[in-house]
């Protein structure tokens, strides 16, 4: 008696093949489901983190060609002349190709004088022009864009 009570339980306390072959396709499936679902968005999460970083690097340039502009400015400060103006458009030129200047490499969008119109516009000055007192400076780094007006 003990014998067969052994032996129904024994047949009863497993799985058969057939259920772990379901489960396993079962598991199988939803696991697809989910990669295919969720692989999009993990590869995609990063690219917010990219904007900022790239927006970080192209914040710390633009402060730093700020900071050459307010030295070249002060030690021109007697100085009638747009020579601060013209030595930073020179730097921010150079600065592209050498990262030591300002901190990174970057690409240069416009890096011209301009004349700024009534309605907040900017039109660029022609060449020759007597006087050109405004530098617009714009570069990028990545998808990243940041334009600075630098004024004699």
């Amino acid at each position: 008696m003990y014998f067969n009570i052994f032996k129904r339980m024994k047949k009863n306390g497993g799985f058969t093949l057939i259920e772990v072959i379901v489960t396993l396709i079962l598991a199988s499936i939803l696991g697809t489901m989910l990669v295919t679902f969720m692989g999009s968005t993990l590869t995609g999460s990063v690219q917010p983190l990219l904007r900022v970083q790239q927006a970080n690097i192209a914040g710390h340039v633009m402060e730093s060609i700020i900071t050459d502009y307010n030295k070249l400015n002060s030690d021109d400060i007697g100085n009638s002349t747009t020579v601060a103006l013209s030595t930073l458009k020179t730097n921010v030129t150079a600065g592209s190709t050498d990262a030591s200047r300002y901190g990174a490499i970057y690409t240069i969008i416009y890096n011209d004088y301009v004349a700024l119109n009534s309605d907040g516009t900017t039109a660029p000055v022609a060449d020759g022009s007597a006087d050109p007192k405004t530098l617009r400076v714009s570069i990028t780094q990545g998808s990243q864009t940041l334009t600075t007006l630098f004024t004699k």
